[in-house]
């Protein structure tokens, strides 16, 4: 089949978000599975945030340069007609990424004269969609999103990462047309060794954004640490709150010899960090499904995450991982402190943390997206 991937974001590692480097690993795992695969992005750019010299891509590329995330957008739709000469016309299905990419899938859809389009939501999506938007960006990502939506409701078919999300989506959309996907996770996540755990390194991965809530993790671990002095938090990822964040820490002398702020680190890199952890930690305010915490689980490790989104769909408190309530910093230190007070209870845990990730390989989720477009090929050709 001839699948276009639509993004209208830059992508990895132009962008180094759990969406973009799963639309990358995704692309690479359809190509093994013997399909034409197209990635379709924009970007604003040349700035990487990690290396891209080692980055395997067995997929076409069309990277459109746009001027600015709003006004560039903007124009970039008004002239992308012009823009996609070049890709080959009539493919079978579009998958766009991210609910704001929906405006930019449909026009995909339409020049190239695609067969479908299915929608692919990530956690903030459902926020936006029921209007709970907080900053000009989101709104401008409901707008776009919107726009995307109404263009294309007769036809359009949608995919929900968890059943938590398709339940909330279908509120707004049609039920019928809705498929939960999961994201997916490579091999090497789970040929990380962990017989025994020693250490007392917590991680933790992604954006550094407020909607990550990295700020109560910190307040937890600055408690954690004074009554296990050997523990270290590592943090691994870059955004608005870095600055933030550090100034934080170099003020408390307490954390600035135990919190290590990472950065950017290049996703062919990333496993190990994982290699060295003990636990991984999402205490996100809302989340869809988290790449790096199936990362994670993959590796071997339980997941301490707020109960949210997705997150609470896929942990399995006290068997593979323990949940707390959103924004608590004591059930979050509690958790933690258990944990690390409590190796074979933590080895366990990151045991069945791994078996439960066996379903989230990238092979299994390729196959899963495979099987949706031949389904939607079948339905065409009946109608």
């Amino acid at each position: 089949m001839r699948i276009y991937i639509v993004m209208d974001s830059p992508p990895y590692p132009y962008a180094i978000g759990g969406a973009e480097i799963f639309a990358h690993i995704l692309s690479n795992a359809l190509v093994q599975l013997g399909h034409e695969i197209h990635l379709v992005s924009v970007k604003f750019g040349e700035k990487t945030h990690v290396d891209a010299r080692d980055i395997e891509i067995l997929y076409n590329r069309t990277i459109i340069n746009v001027r600015g995330p709003f006004l560039g957008r903007t124009l970039n739709y008004l002239t992308l007609k012009k823009r996609l000469k070049d890709l080959p016309p009539e493919g079978d299905v579009v998958f766009s990424m991210m609910g704001h990419s929906s405006l930019l899938g449909y026009l995909v859809k339409k020049y190239l004269r695609a067969r479908a389009l299915a929608l692919v939501f990530a956690g903030l999506d459902t926020e936006i969609l029921a209007r709970r938007v907080h900053s000009l960006r989101e709104l401008l990502y409901y707008l776009v999103m919107t726009v995307g939506l109404k263009l294309g409701q007769r036809e359009n078919w949608y995919i929900a990462l968890t059943e938590i999300m398709r339940k909330k989506l279908s509120r707004f959309l049609d039920n019928s047309r809705i498929r939960v996907i999961p994201v997916g996770i490579e091999d090497r996540f789970f040929e990380i060794k962990r017989d025994e755990v020693s250490g007392n390194d917590i991680l933790f991965v992604g954006r550094l954004e407020e909607v990550k809530n990295i700020r109560i993790l910190i307040k937890a671990f600055e408690r954690l640490v004074r009554e296990l002095p050997e523990a270290r938090l590592i943090i691994v990822g870059e955004g608005s709150q870095k600055r933030k964040l550090k100034r934080y820490i170099d003020n408390k002398p307490a954390l600035k010899n135990s919190i290590l702020l990472v950065g950017a680190v290049p996703h062919e890199q990333i496993h190990e960090y994982y290699k060295k952890a003990s636990v991984i930690v999402m205490p996100s305010k809302y989340e869809g499904l988290s790449l790096a915490a199936l990362q994670g689980m993959a590796s071997g490790m339980p997941l301490v995450a707020a109960k949210v989104g997705g997150l609470q769909e896929i942990v399995k408190h006290g068997y593979n991982g323990l949940l707390f309530n959103p924004g608590s910093v004591d059930e979050l230190f509690k958790a933690l402190t258990y944990l690390l007070r409590n190796k074979e209870a933590l080895l366990k845990m990151g045991i069945n943390a791994r078996k439960y990730a066996y379903m989230f390989k990238i092979k299994n989720i390729a196959k899963l997206y495979e099987q949706f477009a031949r389904e939607l090929m079948t339905f065409i050709e009946g109608r």
